[in-house]
């Protein structure tokens, strides 16, 4: 095999069950260039490692395989980025170990594309949603992609968003390495590495959307973006907005911000009407800078113990309040 055009990573901890066929995916891609596969193992508990092992000695193609595996788990995050600094061919793309691809022509369009466009740096497709609790496809992502930009400049719109699918993309792996340099350590406070990398990159480049089903997300109990258990859920959802306010506050984009904070409001007001608690935490209560009159009130309410049947108010009238345009500065 010769110097590999594309290096696809793949992280994987507790993969039993799907790791073959995430390996499958990535090993049936049609192309006239080579690829090698960059797969992590987070020090799995189950029998990830050997089914691992039994594909490359058995695979035809199991020399397109480079497998590490951790005699500790590092954990999600750096595990992640691990997997990416491991990667040095001129173009990166990812698929965690539960998730799979499902077009053998996916790596030869995406090369195809950018290799004609210079201009742009980062790919992406649309994907199918697989929910392993109920052993059924319940639908793709154009719900999200139809309200991204097909292609073109995705910053600072993104920030509102992300409309990038991961196990989707293949990006240049010159402003994969930019922007894992520029986010730096932020990179390990958020629950999420690969949506900051967008954000980043975005900056830098074009993205372009190709509107094909390529691949499979498989949506567990663990996914970090689909949690089962509530107050996971939300711990994510904060985090996301935490990142998202980060962003705003690092390249001074004041009109995205208030939007953020419109979000951010019902977000805070259904936290508490969901999870049935009294008050938020100080410091994100602290945090939450209101810029309009639902805002306010809002903020008002989470202040006090009675929050709980304040919100059921405001839940009920969050129709008539979004129609709120007056921005109040503070």
């Amino acid at each position: 095999m010769g110097k590999p055009l594309v290096s696809v990573t793949m992280i994987t901890y507790g993969h039993e069950k799907f790791i073959e066929e995430a390996i499958n995916g990535v090993l049936m891609q049609e192309c006239n260039f080579c690829v090698e596969l960059i797969i992590v193992n987070d020090c799995s508990p189950d029998s990830t490692d050997d089914i691992i092992q039994n594909i490359i000695k058995k695979h035809p193609r199991g020399n397109w395989i480079k497998y590490i595996s951790h005699k500790k788990n590092i954990g999600m995050m750096p595990n992640f980025v691990f997997a990416l600094n491991e990667a040095k061919s001129k173009y990166i793309a990812l698929c965690e170990g539960d998730d799979y691809w499902t077009d053998s022509l996916k790596l030869q369009k995406q090369v195809d594309f950018l290799c004609k466009n210079e201009d742009y740096g980062l790919i992406y497709t649309n994907a199918n949603i697989f929910n392993q609790m109920e052993n059924k496809f319940t639908g793709t992502f154009s719900f999200i992609n139809n309200e991204a930009p097909k292609s073109g400049d995705f910053f600072p719109s993104i920030l509102l968003k992300n409309y990038v699918q991961t196990l989707t993309v293949l990006v240049k792996n010159e402003y994969l390495i930019a922007a894992i340099q520029t986010i730096g350590d932020s990179i390990n406070e958020f629950n999420m590495g690969d949506y900051p990398l967008w954000i980043e990159i975005s900056r830098i480049t074009k993205f372009k959307y190709l509107d094909e089903v390529m691949a499979v997300y498989r949506v567990t109990p663990n996914s970090a973006s689909s949690y089962s258990n509530l107050e996971k859920r939300y711990d994510f959802l904060q985090s996301t907005f935490d990142m998202q306010f980060y962003f705003c506050k690092k390249y001074s984009l004041f009109e995205i911000y208030e939007k953020i904070q419109t979000n951010y409001s019902g977000f805070l007001c259904n936290k508490v009407f969901d999870l049935n608690i009294k008050y938020i935490d100080k410091n994100i209560l602290n945090s939450f800078k209101p810029v309009s009159i639902r805002d306010r009130i809002i903020k008002l309410s989470l202040s006090f113990r009675w929050v709980y049947k304040i919100s059921k108010v405001l839940l009920k009238l969050n129709s008539l309040l979004k129609k709120n345009v007056n921005i109040i500065k503070i």
